[in-house]
């Protein structure tokens, strides 16, 4: 029995030591936990600001490809049905480009003197009074149905304006409705009347480039991009390379000697550290109608 102790500290001196962490090494441990800590995070951080930025790059590319191929498809079938040469089927202002087509083939006439409005006019006379006004009755009867779609337009070459209306039929099969045409107007100018469709384009303060359709009572408006922050067109005309910025003010302008418009949209990107960057697309387009010109 007198060995038992003896053992019992032999045993106990070969048993590795124990013992707790000091201070020291735990404020070690620490700094470098919180040291690997903040390196992850920075790089986690960085990461995801530079997919940010790639996405906020991607979708602004996005935007103004889509807002570009929009007016393309626009400008390209500009003049759709028009022969003449001065109408303004491209104008662009100070603010908007403005784009029209007739959507049918339809023309009529005004056949009567019009002081300061009418709700309908004669298109067609039996017997044939006026030069012109020998409209058939299917072509006014084509006219009433499509004008469920689309506004009549009474255009007034000497001015290159016209002035739109909202057609259907007229109260016989001679006449066509004019609701809300007003001016004064002779028979004897033989001024033309079409169905037309017109698309402006335009930049807002906002940013946001916008698309307003003509429809027969409110007009349509669409938000086609944002964040844009310049919008340029330039039309350059056959056998002239000077780009006309306002196109269509000059009675020398014929629409039918364009030779491309040259469209160009710019808008900011996220470059990060509270910058940002320009990106710019540049495209050009041929309204193919002015072929087939007078």
């Amino acid at each position: 029995m007198s060995k038992s102790p003896r053992l019992f500290l032999l045993l106990a001196s070969r048993l590795p030591t124990q013992r707790g962490l000091t201070l020291i090494e735990i404020l070690v441990s620490s700094i470098v936990g919180v040291m690997v800590l903040g390196v992850a995070l920075s790089f986690t951080v960085s990461n995801r600001n530079l997919f940010e930025r790639d996405t906020d790059r991607i979708q602004v590319n996005q935007n103004l490809t889509a807002a570009i191929e929009i007016m393309g498809n626009d400008i390209r079938q500009a003049g759709e049905r028009i022969a003449q040469g001065d109408f303004p089927a491209v104008e662009m202002t100070a603010t908007e480009l403005i784009l029209r087509r007739r959507p049918v083939s339809e023309e009529l006439q005004l056949c009567q003197d019009v002081t300061g409005s009418a709700a309908e006019v004669v298109v067609t006379q039996n017997p044939v009074i006026t030069s012109g006004c020998s409209a058939t009755a299917a072509a006014v009867a084509n006219w009433v149905a499509e004008s469920v779609n689309f506004p009549g337009y009474l255009y007034i070459p000497a001015q290159r304006r016209g002035v739109f209306f909202i057609s259907g039929a007229g109260s016989d099969a001679t006449r066509v409705a004019t609701a809300g045409l007003t001016g004064n107007f002779t028979e004897a100018a033989r001024l033309p009347m079409y169905l037309l469709e017109e698309r402006r384009y335009s930049l807002g303060d906002d940013g946001v480039l916008r698309l307003t359709i003509r429809e027969l009572a409110e007009p349509q408006v669409f938000e086609i991009a944002n964040r844009i922050t310049d919008f340029e067109v330039n039309v350059f005309l056959v056998g002239d390379l000077t780009p006309i910025t306002l196109f269509g003010a000059d009675p020398a302008h014929q629409w039918a000697d364009i030779r491309t418009v040259e469209v160009t949209l710019t808008a900011e990107t996220d470059v990060g550290f509270g910058r940002t960057e320009p990106r710019s697309i540049t495209s050009r387009f041929f309204p193919r109608n002015a072929a087939s010109r007078d």
